[in-house]
Parts: structure tokens; C-alpha cells; sequence
């Protein structure tokens, strides 16, 4: 056996067995454990027992609906009094449970208001809070209709509405409430709430939208019959906003007479208390001595929220709620702050504008010598073509006298009149065919004018006030001629050996100063301005202040070496630097991962007082070179170290 004691299944006593010795016991299977290790049987010596027992029992519940069955037949002309009898049972024993409960809450039941008794509650306790409810004293007056209570947190603001609204509940039941005599409270025929948070996934409602559903739901539905309950109202947003909304849902209130009690920590709610005639302020008391609330509602006083000492007393280190009072104290929080950091990222954005700008203008300077090397290929074209025709012209004209004399020669000789007629023919069409291959080369001459003309003379300076006059006084020849010019120049000058044009560029020679000194263009550094290297100093220069140097490109290409011959470094440490030494040392890094086309380092300027920091991300912030930079990650060095991302 596996146990000694007998198992029920399926209403029949059974003995457990282990499964090994199911055969030493004759009887009836009922079931198999789950592990197959233990046997329920039956012993065939009890079947017939359990057989009578459950007979027996069928027999009783025959004989329990049998007597029911005659007792109901016996009461059937007494069920109208039974029901009626049994409504006045269930008023008598809620009565007599509500006056047990008052009794035992010591309450009291409270009167109705009217208009010379407004609602006032005299030592009013939740029930829930049992002994340690602090007693609510509260009073309107007759032309009050919302009551705005400020404070602290956990100070009691939100008990304080609920109690007003479960006791008005409770009088309209027939409940007494845990108060004492003297109390009036309104009869309401509706009441809404908006406490806690409302927020909800499923519906796709944040906490400040949950708020707003209810509410808009109370000023629909609120009549001057209603109690509406707005617990931390225009919370959740933007103060300013949040404020201005929960002032606006107010007056909505107001206008529908309703009686609504709020609970806000927005100060501009609490000047609404005292400019709006319909609202009366009431704060939570504070104890400024042991930072702890007090629990009493003081009326007519608007109360503060008292955050950094209830921070403090609820376990937030000292450190930071000083810092905390630091940050309220100084001009961290003034709205001129955010004014000044909105117009920093406005500035950021212009930065950026001014650099797509640029780079969209280097594109088009790209795209124009992309359409010279066009009109160069063109006129190569053309030119090819006019010598190829030229070519043809000239031949065909010496062919043509070798004809005419050919001609004149057979009119002395035997020869017919049909065939010299077949001759002259033969020389007409020819010259046909070559006058149309004429024109068909200055029909494309004319079409490359229409189509390059205009930009040949935008590019070289010389165009006119506007385009109908270009047009007009643009001749074939005139513009071919310019296109010739413009395109050969450039051919011209690569003629010359070893000699670099007198173009501004990246490796430039120039000379600038009163002292003509010569340094080399670094790099562009916006519009008409350059970056100039002499000797070791670095200055960014206009145009016009410069003057190109011919030099020979051998020599060019060794002051460029000085440039490339130096690598930028992965980390550039500044520790240590002065500001000016470190933003020099910062410069000469962009300008050579410029060069090298190098994209990403990162730059060790310390924490620190935060100069050398700030100095760093001011200049980073104004160079059009950085794309991006940031903070490094705390395991790599935090606000000590900086990330750079270049274009």
C-alpha cells in the first residue's frame, strides 16, 4: 500500500497500490497516478457497500425535493407578502448596519445646504485612515463654487477632495459620516473625477492626454447639479501651457455653475484663485521645522509646493537638493536661458545652412568645368569637321578646274554636245552636294551658339544687361569666336613648360603684405577667402589682399610637401595648453585631416574648470569643416574628451 488511509476517486473509496502489486488485490481499477507508479483498486469486498451507499444518497435528495416541493405548495398564496416583507428586511438591516457603522465611526448625519448654509465640514475624518486621520475642517462661502488647494506633496491635497466627495456620496445613501454636527454638504446629481494617472497603453493615452479625455468628458456632461473632481490639474505639459488650459477648463466649469474642487501646483492657478469670484484658494499646512506636513487645510491661503524639503525628507542626498536650490536661485531657470539656448541651436542650424550652401556652390563651380571640358570637346569636334570640309572644298574646287580645262580641251577634239552637257552636270551636282554639307555644318555652328553662347559670355565677363539684348547682339561669328577664345586659352597656357597657372587654388604661390611676403594657399576657406601658410603661421586671407606668383609646378609641388609630409594625429592632447596655443595646435590638426582626407579623431582637453572645453566646442561649433562632434562615452574619458566627425 501506499498509504493506509483510503483514497476517493470518482465518488467510490479505492486503496492506493503500488503498481507491482495491483494483482495481490481483486477489485476494480479506478485510475492510475500521473507517474504510473501508484494504482487506485477497488476491493471487490466493498463494491457492494459503495453500491448501497450511493443509492442511499440518490433516496435523501428524493425526500429533500419531495418536502421541498410540498412546503412551496403550502406558501404559494403568501409570496406577495413574502416579497414585500423581504424589501422591508433589507431597508431595516442596512439601516440598522449603517448606524452600527456610525456608532462606531462616531459620526454624525449631515444637514443639506441651502443658500444660507453653503457646504462645511466640521472635524471631518476619512474612514479609511481610522484613528490616524488627521480631522478636516472646511468651510465655502455662498457665492464660492471651486475650491483650488495647493501645498506640498504628501501634504493631503488629494484626501481632501475625496473626502469631500465620498461623504457627499455617503449622505445621499443614508450613511452617516465621520464627522461632527454642523456639517452641510449639497445633494449632487452627478459626480466626475479626474485622479490619478490615466494613462493606457491599449488606448494609446500618455498621462496628460488621459487627462484631458476625462476632463473634456466632465465640462461636457457637468451641470450646476454636478460634483467634478480635478486632482493635479493642467499637469503632465508644459507649465505655461498646462496652466493656461486648466484656467480655461475652469472657467468652462464656472460658467456651468458646476461645483468643482481642484488640487494644482501651477502658481498661476493659484492667482486665478484670487482674481476669480467664483474660487476660493486653501492650502495644506507645512511644518518648517521638522519638514514634515501637518495634514490640516488652512482656507483662503495659497500654499507652497516645498519640494526640496519634501525631496530631502524622503532620501534625496543633501548635495543635490543644494544644487537643486542653486539651480532655481541662478539664472539656469529663467526663461531667457532656454530663449538663449533656442537661439545657440538656431545659430547651429544657420552654421550648417551656410555650409551646404557653400558646398552646394563649390558643386556648381564643378558642374561649369564640367561643361567647359564639354564645349572643349565640341569645339574639337567643330573644328575637326571645318577642317575635314575645308579639306573637301579645296579639292573639289581644283577638281573642278581639271574638269573645266578637261571641257574646253574635248570642245577642240570630237566630242559630242551631249557629252559635255553630261560633264558640266557631273560638276554642278558636285558642287551641290558641297555647298549643302556647307550648310549643314553652319546650321550646327548656329544651334552650338543658341545652346553655349550665352554661357561663354556669362563666364567670360562680357555679358549684357539681359538676355533678349545678348541675343540680339550676339552674332554667329562673334560668339563662335569667343567660345574659340575662351576654350583655347586654357591650352595656351599649358603650353607653356613647367609653368603653373595663375589660378587660385590648394599649393598656390602667392604674396600678400606690404612686405610681399610669399606663403602658400592651404586650403578655401569661404567665399574668395584662403588659408595662407607662411612659414610656420597659419592666417586666413581675402582674395584681393593676394597676389598669384608664376612659379614652377616643381617647385609647387615641394611647398605642398610641407603640408603632406605631416600627418594629423587619432588623438590630439591639448592638456596642459594654453587657449590660444590649444586652438592653434586644433586648427593645424582640421587643416591637415583636410588634406589626408582623414575624418574621424577625437581631441583630450580635460575637464577642469571647463576654459579649455569650452574653447574647444566654441571653435568646433564654427568650423564648416566638422560635420559632428560629442561628448566621449564615460569609459573612454566622458566631458574630458571630445569625438570629431569632419565632412
Amino acid at each position: 500500500l501506499e498509504s493506509s488511509v483510503p483514497v476517493l476517486r470518482n465518488g467510490r473509496q479505492v486503496l492506493a497500490l503500488r503498481s507491482f502489486a495491483k494483482n495481490k488485490i481483486a477489485g476494480i481499477i479506478h485510475g492510475v497516478s500521473q507517474s504510473g507508479q501508484t494504482v487506485y483498486i477497488e476491493p471487490s469486498d466493498c463494491v457492494n457497500a459503495s453500491n448501497e451507499l450511493t443509492q442511499e444518497k440518490y433516496n435523501l435528495e428524493l425526500a429533500i425535493r419531495t418536502i421541498l416541493f410540498e412546503l412551496t405548495k403550502k406558501i404559494a398564496p403568501y409570496s406577495n407578502d413574502l416579497e414585500n416583507a423581504f424589501e422591508k428586511m433589507l431597508v431595516l438591516d442596512t439601516t440598522r448596519a449603517a448606524s452600527l457603522w456610525g456608532i462606531e465611526q462616531n459620526g454624525c448625519y449631515a444637514l443639506t445646504c441651502d443658500k444660507e448654509h453653503p457646504l462645511k465640514l466640521v472635524s471631518a475624518r476619512h474612514p479609511i485612515l481610522g484613528k490616524n486621520a488627521v480631522p478636516l475642517d472646511l468651510e465655502f462661502l455662498n457665492d464660492k463654487r471651486v475650491l483650488i488647494i495647493t501645498g506640498p506633496n504628501t501634504g493631503g491635497k488629494t484626501v481632501c477632495i475625496k473626502t469631500i466627495a465620498l461623504f457627499s456620496l455617503l449622505n445621499q445613501t443614508g450613511f452617516p459620516i465621520p464627522a461632527s454636527d454642523g456639517t452641510y454638504l449639497p445633494i449632487f446629481t452627478s459626480v466626475y473625477a479626474d485622479i490619478g494617472d490615466g494613462q493606457s497603453l491599449d488606448e494609446s493615452l500618455s498621462t496628460f492626454s488621459a487627462h484631458m479625455k476625462r476632463n473634456a468628458y466632465a465640462i461636457e456632461k457637468s451641470n450646476e447639479k454636478s460634483l467634478v473632481l480635478l486632482d493635479e490639474l493642467g499637469s503632465g505639459t508644459d507649465p505655461q501651457e498646462g496652466s493656461a488650459l486648466a484656467m480655461s477648463i475652469l472657467d468652462s466649469l464656472i460658467e456651468k455653475k458646476s461645483f468643482v474642487l481642484v488640487t494644482t501646483h501651477h502658481g498661476a492657478l493659484k492667482n486665478y484663485g484670487w482674481t476669480q469670484p467664483s474660487c476660493i484658494n486653501a492650502s495644506v499646512e507645512f511644518n518648517a521645522q521638522t519638514l514634515s506636513p501637518t495634514y490640516r487645510l488652512v482656507m483662503g491661503v495659497p500654499g507652497e509646493s516645498r519640494a526640496f524639503d519634501i525631496a530631502q525628507n524622503s532620501g534625496v542626498p543633501l548635495n543635490v537638493v543644494q544644487r537643486a536650490r542653486k539651480y532655481i536661485e541662478g539664472s539656469e531657470t529663467d526663461i531667457s536661458f532656454l530663449i538663449n539656448s533656442l537661439n545657440e541651436k538656431h545659430s547651429e542650424v544657420d552654421s550648417l545652412l551656410q555650409s551646404s550652401k557653400q558646398r552646394e556652390h563649390e558643386f556648381l563651380e564643378k558642374l561649369k568645368e564640367v561643361e567647359v571640358l564639354q564645349l572643349e570637346n565640341k569645339k574639337r569636334e567643330l573644328e575637326l569637321k571645318t577642317k575635314a570640309l575645308t579639306e573637301v572644298d579645296s579639292f573639289l574646287s581644283e577638281s573642278r578646274k581639271q574638269l573645266e580645262n578637261l571641257v574646253r580641251i574635248l570642245r577642240e577634239g570630237e566630242i559630242t554636245k551631249e557629252k559635255t552637257k553630261a560633264v558640266r552636270s557631273f560638276i554642278d551636282s558636285t558642287t551641290a552636294e558641297l555647298k549643302n554639307q556647307e550648310a549643314n555644318l553652319e546650321k550646327e555652328k548656329d544651334n552650338f551658339i543658341k545652346k553655349y553662347g550665352d554661357f561663354i559670355l556669362e563666364n567670360q565677363g562680357t555679358h549684357a544687361k539681359s538676355k533678349k539684348q545678348k541675343k540680339k547682339h550676339l552674332k554667329n561669328s562673334l560668339a563662335l569666336e569667343l567660345v574659340q577664345s575662351s576654350i583655347t586659352k586654357k591650352n595656351d597656357e599649358e603650353e607653356k613648360s613647367g609653368v603653373t597657372p595663375l589660378v587660385f587654388k590648394i599649393g598656390a604661390i602667392v604674396i600678400a603684405g606690404k612686405n610681399k611676403r610669399q606663403g602658400t594657399i592651404v586650403s578655401a576657406n569661404g567665399k574668395n577667402k584662403w588659408l595662407v601658410q607662411f612659414d610656420s603661421l597659419q592666417i586666413t586671407m581675402e582674395q584681393k589682399d593676394l597676389e598669384l606668383v608664376l612659379e614652377t609646378k616643381q617647385k609647387a609641388d615641394v611647398n605642398m610637401d610641407l603640408f603632406t609630409k605631416e600627418n594629423p594625429s587619432f588623438e590630439l592632447r591639448l592638456l596642459g595648453k594654453r587657449e590660444a596655443e590649444a586652438i592653434e595646435m586644433l586648427e593645424r590638426q582640421l587643416y591637415l585631416c583636410s588634406i589626408h582626407n582623414f575624418k574621424e579623431f577625437s581631441v583630450i582637453h580635460g575637464k577642469g574648470y571647463g576654459v579649455l572645453q569650452e574653447a574647444v566646442h566654441s571653435f568646433l561649433s564654427k568650423n564648416k569643416a566638422v560635420k559632428n562632434f560629442r561628448f566621449a562615452n564615460p569609459e573612454d574619458g566622458g566631458t574630458g574628451k571630445t569625438y570629431v566627425e569632419l565632412f
